[in-house]
């Protein structure tokens, strides 16, 4: 029992190190990216707008001309010299396609929705999900529909807020 956990641990050790060299290679060369989804499988998403057309798998990054190709246009080993240009990157997401992503903006205070506290309180208080707002780190919906229906939901509760 002991060994599997062992071996566990090395394993998300080594994907933490992996993500944190993947980020490392657009972050060094100016780029705004952030990872979202799990450890085994994050999402890089460019200026909070775009799902960028690439993945991480094993000890490599891969780009891909689109977000459903099984197609590879450039192979990045991210051992520890890993290196790529500026210009390289930016050849990279021209060249391909990526999809929007959908943030809930709050107008009256131009914060981001970044998740929601729930609450189960006693019987005569109120029970439900309340929306958390900030300045960083927003929720991302890959699916407009989805946001859309955060911010009906939320605007019929009063909250002045919209999709971007």
């Amino acid at each position: 029992m002991n060994q599997t956990y062992v071996k566990t641990s090395a394993i998300k050790s080594t994907a933490q190190a992996r993500n944190i060299r993947a980020l490392e290679i657009f972050t060094r060369n100016g780029f705004s990216v952030r990872l979202l989804g799990t450890e085994n499988s994050p999402m890089f998403i460019l200026d909070g707008k775009y799902l960028l057309s690439c993945f991480v798998n094993g000890n490599n990054l891969y780009f891909r001309p689109s977000p459903d190709s099984g197609e590879i246009s450039r192979t990045i080993n991210l051992s520890e010299n890993a290196y790529i240009t500026k210009s390289e990157i930016v050849d990279l997401i021209d060249r391909s396609e990526h999809l929007e992503v959908f943030r809930v903006f709050h107008a009256g205070s131009r914060l981001f929705l970044v998740g929601f506290n729930r609450f189960h309180l006693e019987e005569d208080e109120i029970d439900g999900r309340f929306p958390v707002f900030a300045t960083h780190n927003p929720v991302i919906y890959v699916n407009k529909n989805k946001a859309e229906n955060i911010v009906q939901e939320l605007n019929v509760q009063g909250y002045n807020v919209n999709v971007i």
